[in-house]
């Protein structure tokens, strides 16, 4: 069976609409959905520039009609490409072909070029620029402070994040494996020192998960164990040096800057734009190591482009002395669309190091971070560290490989994809129940965090203040700025002014419509 899609081109100079015809065949599609084979075919023309840039693409309904298929389906493989970047959806004129030109040339330097060579020394002899530390200063409110602020307040309903989901921890199955291990474990494993890199069987684990659910090709031996990750950020620093200077996305994570200002690191703010992290003023800001999270930004939300991952691993294979660090701390939850390639799964240089952990899915008491390392920096660590002992605890490691191994943790992942959207779903519901027109969420398609834009005469800052005052606790995105305010241009002002940051994870469904009346009576208040 095959299935054509007509894509309707402008063809000049006699102003005349060409049909052009493209041809896949469903037979190949093997076990795949359909709208993950017709996401991909469209991905590999727009790739190879069979479909070009700036090319106006059929719209979801007539491209269903056309193909006999449902529209979920169109929907579903217009989605993902939007999301990796590949095209583009403008208000009321339809999904366009983006410009991939720098991806194509990118792809072709990584295939050409082969993988780095060893260095066996990352530190930069430069000192650190203090009055670039002091003019980075830190304009986020640290989370004592901010508690402190609002101790007079009664906080009915948390939407900061800082309140974990409950109920949805099958702690019955990890009491099961825990008694497991103490029963079967050889006595010698549980009470001896864990090497520097932790449970072989836990980094067995961790490499089949990758490769099943993230298409990651990781060698056990590569991946180091930690007691969450602030413990893996202290060991990155030790590993990479001091002498770096550190880009961070921002808005990010605060507590992530102070981990890395406590240990002497010179960092650089590095804004946001629709791709993810801007090129230009990463290459200006003398960093060597960029700490991005690529798949599902914090506190954004956002997704880093296609063609922008490419540019970054280009960026740290211009410099022996370059690293990407990518943080995926939440992509096993996105519940909506197909998982977005890592940048190490795509890395042919050895540059990125990919960093997650399981606290998000196993909650903030659970304290179990991984990083999977480059070779020649594995092997650094296994020469300059070994001498470490891990920092998780072992039976926990043990009982977190069984888990994982059952298909048990496959599963939670599972309940908590489907806890999360449908609580974004709902919330989306209550709020047009609400009438609350002018606020929309975004990015709210993976894990529990997202924005609620304001579109009306109403600031963020504002609203966060009404609500508050009704009990609920929502943060300003501008919260989560790490470089100085006085320093942003007009739009990206308008942009933070105009959006908080949404954590639903802690929502039940009892309390998702109190939670939006509770929005509407705020917005209500000051407008």
């Amino acid at each position: 069976m095959q299935i054509q899609i007509y894509l309707f081109r402008l063809i000049l100079p006699n102003d005349e609409v060409g049909i052009l015809v493209i041809t896949y065949d469903l037979a190949k599609r093997g076990e795949r959905p359909l709208y993950e084979y017709l996401y991909e075919s469209i991905k590999n023309d727009i790739i190879s520039n069979v479909l070009h840039a700036g090319e106006r693409m059929p719209s979801k309904r007539k491209l269903a009609q056309h193909l006999a298929v449902s529209l979920i389906t169109v929907e579903g493989a217009y989605s993902q490409l939007i999301a990796e970047g590949y095209i583009r959806s403008i208000e009321r004129r339809g999904y366009y072909v983006n410009d991939i030109a720098q991806l194509r040339d990118v792809r072709k330097r990584h295939e050409h070029d082969s993988v780095g060579v060893p260095r066996e020394s990352y530190a930069l002899d430069s000192s650190i620029d203090q009055d670039h530390q002091q003019k980075s200063a830190l304009r986020l409110k640290h989370p004592i402070d901010m508690e402190r602020e609002r101790a007079s307040k009664s906080v009915d309903i948390d939407l900061s994040g800082r309140a974990p989901s409950k109920g949805l921890f099958p702690y019955d199955r990890w009491a099961f494996h825990v008694r497991k291990v103490l029963t079967n474990a050889d006595e010698k494993v549980l009470v001896s020192e864990s090497g520097a890199f932790g449970s072989r069987a836990l980094r067995k684990a961790i490499a089949r998960f990758l490769l099943g659910y993230r298409g990651m090709e990781v060698n056990p031996d590569n991946v180091v164990i930690g007691a969450g990750s602030q413990v893996l950020y202290q060991l990155i620093v030790q590993l990479i040096g001091r002498g770096h200077r550190y880009a961070l996305e921002d808005p990010g994570y605060g507590r992530l800057a102070r981990i890395y200002r406590a240990n002497d690191v010179t960092i650089a703010p590095i804004p946001l734009n629709e791709d993810g992290i801007e090129l230009d003023s990463l290459r200006s800001s003398g960093a060597s190591v960029a700490h991005v999270m690529p798949t599902h930004q914090y506190p954004t939300g956002q997704i880093m482009s296609i063609s922008r991952r490419y540019e970054l691993l280009a960026w740290a294979a211009g410099d022996d002395e370059r690293f990407i660090i990518e943080d995926d701390h939440d992509s096993e939850l996105q519940f909506s669309g197909r998982p977005i390639p890592s940048l190490q799964s795509i890395d042919a240089q050895q540059k990125v190091i990919y960093l997650n952990t399981f606290t998000k899915s196993l909650g903030p008491a659970f304290r179990m971070s991984y990083m999977v390392l480059p070779d020649v920096l594995a092997q650094k660590f296994r020469e300059h560290f070994g001498f470490y002992s891990c920092t998780a605890n072992a039976i926990d490691q043990l009982a977190l490989a069984r888990f994982i191994e059952s298909g048990e943790y496959e599963r939670h992942i599972n309940r908590l994809r489907t806890h999360f959207r449908a609580n974004a779903t709902e919330l989306a519901r209550a709020m047009r129940q609400e009438k609350l027109t002018d606020l929309v969420l975004e990015n709210a398609f993976a894990g529990s965090h997202g924005l609620l834009r304001v579109d009306g005469p109403v600031s963020a800052r504002e609203l966060a203040d009404a609500a508050l005052e009704e009990g609920l606790l929502i943060e300003p995105l501008e919260d989560f700025l790490i470089g100085r305010a006085d320093a942003l241009d007009l739009s990206r002002s308008d942009y933070l002014d105009s959006r908080l940051f949404i954590d639903h994870g802690a929502l039940s469904e009892s309390n998702i419509g109190n939670c939006a009346s509770s929005i509407a009576r705020a917005y209500q208040c000051c407008s």
